[in-house]
């Protein structure tokens, strides 16, 4: 199924003391191919100079850093249907890496669908900076509409 928005939610960081979330990238495949066109998004405080907007940039040497270890929403500006997804980890300290998340996917960004669930296992985020992690497969193999809205 094709949706406009995705949204990625940590729920644990690699450290539970850490004080903000760091990514280099965030990239949406499909069929073996980077899904173009999204534009990132968060409701968390982030220095103008490590925003939403470099997530998508595909260079692992910028970042977005959010002090509030808020979700990140991507507008695709149209439905696109994904079925894997990347991150890179930034040049910040392995405790801001998420390693607990889940992926939602929605057609306004009212209604949303949990299409990933990883908030049982903790990810192997790479220990080196600035490096990509293996493309991840969505998991959720029967999606699960979300009670109440996402904010």
């Amino acid at each position: 199924k094709a949706y406009r928005f995705y949204a990625f939610v940590p729920v644990a960081l690699a450290d539970t003391q850490a004080d903000a979330m760091a990514l280099s990238e965030l990239t949406f495949w499909y069929k073996g191919r980077v899904v173009e066109g999204g534009v990132a998004s968060t409701a968390g405080v982030c220095p103008a100079a490590e925003s939403p907007r470099y997530l998508t940039d595909r260079d692992p040497y910028s970042k977005m850093l959010t002090l509030t270890n808020c979700w990140v929403m991507m507008d695709f500006d149209r439905a696109v249907a994904v079925d894997s997804f990347e991150v890179a980890t930034s040049n910040d300290c392995t405790s801001r890496d998420p390693v607990r998340w889940m992926i939602l996917a929605s057609p306004d960004a009212v209604r949303w669908t949990l299409i990933d669930d990883q908030t049982t296992t903790s990810f192997p985020m790479p220990l080196v900076r600035n490096t990509f992690a293996p493309i991840q497969p969505l998991v959720s193999l029967f999606p699960q509409p979300l009670d109440g809205t996402f904010k």
